[in-house]
């Protein structure tokens, strides 16, 4: 009897723990966390800010597949846990700029870990972190854009600015400003002509013939020391603009 008693009381414990197991994990805390994802300008710039509530315990990685999930924000990325690397997010891909490091990189509290973002041993996320997702560029970077175009008779004056990425860390971009020395190309038809841009960011042609010009920024980023260094220049904006 007392032996049939102990058996049965084992068993009841037995099954009181697996309860208590099945609810803890059913009820766990959740967080939130200040979640943010800073992407290249042709990509976005700022792809999302803003509170995200995840179960405590949870990796910085768990957190952006649920920013994914819930924001339709495509990513990339391969292996798990200490093992896991992100190629790409928001179709934003790793070495976009040739000869230096770019790609993407995550702060917590502005700290710049060196833990795999699943890594179950330094990238758990606690209430009240400030996760950051930036796309780490060389330093000394433009992003260029046409700000402007200004026809006089035959003559066109357009005026480039860029948007200067000064520290690959801390994602320090300043505003557009007047951006020289970029070369801008002018063509009509099988014609093509080319100008520099001076200190105020502006490439002047003279003599243009009439009709319609396509204009654009032969490359449309720039590194310090070799500004018409070509990246992606196909991707550059193109402006058209009539001269009478």
């Amino acid at each position: 009897m007392i032996k049939r008693f102990k058996q049965t009381m084992t068993a009841l414990s037995l099954a009181l723990s697996i309860v208590l197991l099945f609810a803890s994990s059913a009820f766990a805390a959740a967080i939130d966390v200040s979640y943010k994802i800073l992407s290249t300008s042709d990509k976005g710039g700022i792809v999302y800010d803003n509170t995200v509530t995840v179960e405590e315990g949870s990796t910085v990685f768990a957190a952006l597949q649920q920013v994914s999930n819930d924001r339709g924000i495509p990513i990339v990325h391969s292996g798990s846990g200490a093992n896991l690397y992100v190629s790409a997010i928001n179709g934003a891909m790793e070495n976009k700029y040739p000869g230096e490091y770019s790609g993407w990189m995550y702060r917590v509290n502005n700290e710049l870990l060196s833990y795999a973002a699943d890594d179950p041993n330094g990238a758990v996320l606690h209430a009240g972190d400030d996760v950051t997702w930036y796309y780490a560029v060389p330093a000394e970077t433009y992003f260029t854009k046409i700000d402007n175009t200004t026809v006089s008779g035959s003559t066109l004056t357009v005026n480039v600015k860029a948007e200067k990425f000064d520290d690959v860390i801390n994602w320090d971009l300043s505003g557009f400003t007047g951006l020289e020395g970029a070369t801008v190309v002018a063509k009509q038809g099988g014609v093509e002509r080319t100008a520099t841009t001076n200190s105020n960011g502006d490439a002047v042609f003279t003599g243009l013939s009439s009709g319609t010009w396509q204009i654009l920024v032969k490359d449309k980023y720039f590194t310090s020391g070799a500004l018409n260094y070509a990246i992606e220049h196909t991707k550059s904006s193109v402006h058209t603009v009539i001269i009478p």
